[in-house]
């Protein structure tokens, strides 16, 4: 419980903040998301040099998607609960 606590405020300092702190999560997904796609069909369509993805790259996807869909969730969620409070 501590720990949805500490993340929860975590997604709302986000929120509250800058252009940059609202909007890393999505920048890097579709970063992720250009190299999947470069790398799966892009590279082969046009016989480019294809890139060796290391197994750490896809964990660290499975984690980054992991963590948007949670932090929007939270985000929606505390956006609510802001919202009843009023």
């Amino acid at each position: 419980l501590e720990l949805q606590k500490m993340q929860t405020e975590i997604i709302v300092a986000e929120a509250k903040g800058n252009w940059m702190q609202r909007s890393w999560r999505p920048i890097l997904m579709l970063s992720f998301g250009f190299i999947v796609i470069y790398v799966k069909f892009v590279a082969p369509l046009f016989d480019l040099k294809i890139p060796e993805l290391e197994n750490e790259f896809w964990n660290l996807l499975q984690i980054g998607i992991g963590g948007y869909v949670i932090g929007r969730t939270g985000e929606k969620m505390m956006n609510s609960y802001s919202e009843t409070k009023k």
